[in-house]
């Protein structure tokens, strides 16, 4: 199935992250679906994950900072989580980067984000528990204070967890703040108990979230980018 999949250079994925608005020495939180683009020339299948973090960290620069998030989902029912050794749960990219050495981990046991550059740790703050990650302080809010670019590879907007943030924000009330109590060690080694928040939807009333009308506004007034790639497309907004 792998050798019948469009493929693209990464002079093209350059190119249609630089429609965007990338540039040297940005922020960049990282959202992927690679399966959705096809693959990268002159690499296989298992060589993906680390040749397109290659060409992200050549587009920020050794100014930028590359972030990703590294969601892991089991901490309502287990109550303990070593963020350490957590595997992200959001896509092979993901948890190609969680691996890679000098990669931080910010201090959430469901939204954790990771990040590596010059001053990465300054977002990420690796060493403070964050129990509320859509509020501050929060590695969302930093983004949104950076006015970071926020971008999707092979995947439009509908699995972007900022606009959980906005929603936090602006107190929309389909959702609610569900507290987990439990145990964190965060990727220091330091050990933190307490209660660690979702902003949720009431699941039981079968309510889930779409950005499809905002997704085509946003394009429509020219705040979210798109730019065809391989089989799918790039998109990105500011923060």
């Amino acid at each position: 199935i792998y050798e019948n999949m469009k493929r693209y250079s990464a002079e093209e994925l350059r190119w249609a992250m630089d429609q965007t608005g990338l540039k040297p020495g940005d922020t960049v939180l990282v959202h992927s679906a690679l399966q959705n683009l096809g693959l990268l020339a002159n690499a296989g299948i298992k060589e993906l994950p680390d040749r397109i973090t290659d060409v992200l960290f050549q587009a920020v620069g050794p100014e930028g900072i590359l972030l990703m998030p590294a969601f892991s989902y089991g901490f309502p029912q287990t109550r303990v989580c070593d963020l350490r050794t957590e595997h992200s749960e959001v896509g092979a990219l993901t948890e190609c980067f969680r691996q890679r050495p000098g990669v931080k981990r910010s201090g959430h046991p469901m939204f954790s984000i990771c990040g590596a550059g010059k001053r990465a740790v300054d977002m990420i703050c690796p060493d403070m528990a964050e129990h509320h990650p859509f509020l501050g302080p929060s590695v969302f809010e930093r983004i949104h204070a950076r006015n970071a670019l926020v971008l999707f590879l092979g995947i439009g907007i509908r699995i972007s967890t900022f606009m959980v943030y906005c929603e936090c924000r602006h107190g929309v009330e389909y959702r609610y703040h569900k507290p987990f109590h439990g145990r964190v060690r965060l990727q220091t080694g330091c050990e933190v108990e307490g209660e660690f928040f979702h902003f949720c939807f009431p699941l039981a009333e079968g309510l889930r979230e779409s950005y499809v009308r905002a997704e085509k506004q946003l394009l429509e007034e020219g705040i979210l980018k798109r730019a065809p790639l391989g089989m799918g497309a790039v998109f990105g907004y500011r923060a």
